[in-house]
């Protein structure tokens, strides 16, 4: 199933409410922001980042706004905040961008959402701010990251969707978080707990398979209804508790650099990470010479690069 995230009310019998009115299902990303499977809606046309690790990251971001419950509501005005741009001006105001640690309420609409998630992403174009189902194409395509595309059986079917697709009409704009065709794998990060249990199945009615602890890296394969990770881990795959697996930083790649083994450049390497791209970081690093190193995760592979050509965020 090819899901999508936007900002579109799915209340019914009231107006659109302003946080914390949003009317959500217990374990479920529904109410005014909400992430449902794909749907045909007359789309004219899809913005693909040209770094598909940029893609990644503007579908982790409009997952994780998503997630955020009644700190983040559709249009309506919130005292102090914009109806449209206080999502973006509370991400701007951190020095870490984080939606799961907005402090107060505040408001998108699906232009303004998908602005942020490609500008937080890495588009920096300060208009895609304000930009709305109007501007939002020119936009986008002027912050010099995106690829137009108007593939009539993506437009109507979402076959061929990647990570991070922007799908835009007339009216309404909205994310794609998995692509067709491929698993959806991400690493996360063990945190919150002493240890916690991998169970068979999404909840704790399921029986434990293993023991997970604090800092271990697991990848995640999907997200199920209860908001349970499906993960693989070293000790196989199961299911684990939302409160326990936290997302991993990124860095930047400021030149194409070599992914090696270890860190030094006597170690083989694995692949190379191009300039630009957005390799996660583990926490781990080491210090040769006068080189610090960090150990990377960056397409499905796990190495050391230099500390030379990544940036942390």
């Amino acid at each position: 199933m090819l899901r999508i995230a936007q900002a579109a009310s799915s209340e019914t019998g009231t107006a659109y409410g302003t946080p914390p009115n949003q009317l959500r299902t217990p374990g479920k990303l529904d109410g005014e922001l909400n992430v449902i499977p794909f749907y045909e809606s007359g789309w004219k046309a899809v913005f693909r980042a040209k770094d598909p690790y940029m893609g990644d990251r503007i579908a982790e971001l409009a997952y994780k706004i998503v997630s955020a419950g009644d700190k983040v509501g559709y249009g309506q005005q919130v005292e102090g905040t914009s109806a449209r741009t206080g999502l973006f001006d509370a991400l701007k105001n951190m020095t870490t961008p984080d939606p799961a640690k907005i402090p107060i309420p505040v408001n998108c609409d699906c232009s303004s959402l998908a602005g942020a998630c490609a500008y937080f992403a890495g588009a920096t174009n300060p208009d895609l701010r304000n930009m709305n189902t109007t501007t939002g194409p020119s936009r986008l395509i002027a912050s010099g990251r995106f690829v137009q595309l108007t593939d009539r059986d993506l437009l109507m079917t979402g076959r061929g969707m990647k990570r991070g697709d922007i799908f835009w009409r007339p009216g309404h704009m909205m994310i794609g978080i998995d692509s067709d065709g491929e698993q959806s794998t991400e690493p996360r990060i063990i945190e919150n707990c002493s240890a916690c249990n991998l169970r068979s199945g999404p909840s704790t009615d399921y029986k434990s398979i293993g023991i997970l602890h604090p800092g271990d890296i697991v990848t995640l394969i999907s997200t199920a209804s209860t908001g349970w990770g499906q993960v693989k881990t070293h000790k196989g795959i199961g299911f684990v508790s939302p409160k326990f697996l936290e997302e991993l930083p990124r860095g930047k790649a400021t030149g194409n650099v070599w992914m090696r083994e270890d860190a030094g450049t006597q170690y083989d390497t694995i692949i190379v990470i191009p300039c630009g791209a957005y390799p996660w970081l583990t926490g781990m690093k080491k210090k040769v010479g006068l080189t610090t190193w960090y150990e990377v995760i960056y397409s499905s592979k796990q190495g050391w690069a230099s500390g030379k050509y990544i940036s942390t965020m």
